[in-house]
């Protein structure tokens, strides 16, 4: 791990070159490849009295922010960094 980020840190990963300087603020170790690769963004509510999940997005490596408004809402707005070339901003609701 500390010589990747040190790799990312120097600019020798393509992908990453062009957003440093980087910080690292977080990091998760995974057993099986399968958990390190299922990163689907997901939204859980128990507004019907049981917990309901729905897969809002599967793309894999999404920066996510969500709000709730007056009408209880749902407006969840993400960056999909799954393709390094195309850093694309969605928008989900549940209108």
């Amino acid at each position: 791990m500390k010589l990747r980020f040190e790799q990312h840190c120097k600019g020798q990963v393509e992908s990453t070159r062009h957003r440093r300087p980087l910080k690292l603020i977080y990091y998760e170790v995974c057993m099986e490849e399968d958990d390190a690769t299922n990163y689907d963004l997901k939204y859980a509510t128990n507004a019907s009295g049981a917990w309901v999940t729905s897969t809002i997005d599967s793309a894999g490596d999404v920066g996510t922010s969500i709000a709730i408004d007056s009408s209880n809402n749902v407006h969840i707005s993400y960056y999909d960094y799954y393709d390094d070339t195309n850093a694309d901003l969605k928008y989900a609701t549940n209108q």
